[in-house]
């Protein structure tokens, strides 16, 4: 905030005076019913992934999340149809 003056935000602002928060991500906040400061600070993740806990690959459930930790012998990018980036990876040993 160089040059500016430092000012209080109250609960009642929008997120709008959040700092770093601009117009796009205020609107994205918006949809999440989240407009004011005090909305902000009370909004709850939608879920916690506790990436400590490791698991092999092969006990993996399929539409579960987990993590694990593998090497990587190669990797390619990939653009999908509608144009999001992905990569596609090789694993060649996974350890617990």
């Amino acid at each position: 905030m160089r040059g500016e003056v430092a000012r209080h935000l109250t609960l009642a602002d929008g997120v709008g005076a959040v700092p770093g928060v601009g117009p796009a991500r205020a609107a994205l906040l918006e949809r999440l019913g989240v407009a004011s400061v005090g909305d902000l600070l009370r909004l709850v993740p939608r879920r916690y992934e506790d990436r400590r806990k490791l698991t092999s690959i092969g006990a993996l459930v399929d539409g579960e999340f987990g993590s694990f930790v593998a090497r990587v012998v190669s990797a390619s990018p990939e653009t999908t149809p509608r144009r999001r980036r992905r990569a596609t990876a090789s694993i060649r040993r996974c350890r617990r």
